[in-house]
């Protein structure tokens, strides 16, 4: 399969071993992942893999990886304003939830409990207390909803950001 041949990749300038059955396909490089045509013929013996490219700009501080990367673009408009139009219906949610379950539980389960205490006494006591702890859970089942869903639009927001960063770090075919 593999011989001693060397084929020197032109992105990284590491050697790679020359195997006939990929001659003339264009193939990846297995260290940078950059992308060339292997020779259709061995190449001589003797013959040293290319040097590497020079850099067409100074190397960043902290730079691991010398693979070729997509331009970073700016990062569409919309997502700051979706992220911030979600925090701000977040907060309208929560109050929202709140002003209204107070005004039902003033305006429905108060009196409703109130008339039921004096007319069944023990009896209607008993329910009372249960028909405010449904009255409770359905409040705190409405925030819990309403998070949820601003929750799920932020988390789209993050996976688009997300997926961007990750585009940008493939390597150019």
């Amino acid at each position: 399969m593999a011989t001693a041949d060397l084929v020197g990749c032109p992105h990284c300038g590491k050697p790679i071993s020359y195997s006939r059955e990929f001659a003339g396909q264009i193939i990846g490089c297995p260290h940078c992942g950059g992308r060339l045509q292997m020779p259709g013929t061995p190449p001589s013996r003797g013959a040293a893999p290319p040097a590497p490219p020079t850099p067409s700009r100074a190397p960043t501080f902290g730079a691991t990886d010398d693979s070729p990367r997509r331009k970073p673009d700016r990062e569409p408009w919309y997502y700051g304003f979706i992220e911030g139009y979600s925090k701000l219906l977040l907060w309208i949610a929560v109050l929202s939830v709140i002003g209204a379950g107070l005004l039902v539980g003033y305006v429905g389960v108060k009196p409703f409990t109130s008339t039921l205490i004096a007319e069944q006494e023990a009896r209607g006591v008993v329910i009372a207390i249960l028909v405010w702890i449904g009255y409770a859970l359905m409040l705190v089942a409405s925030l819990i909803g309403s998070v949820f869903v601003v929750a799920l639009a932020l988390l789209a927001v993050d996976a688009a950001r997300n997926l961007r960063e990750m585009r940008m770090r493939m390597p150019k075919e």
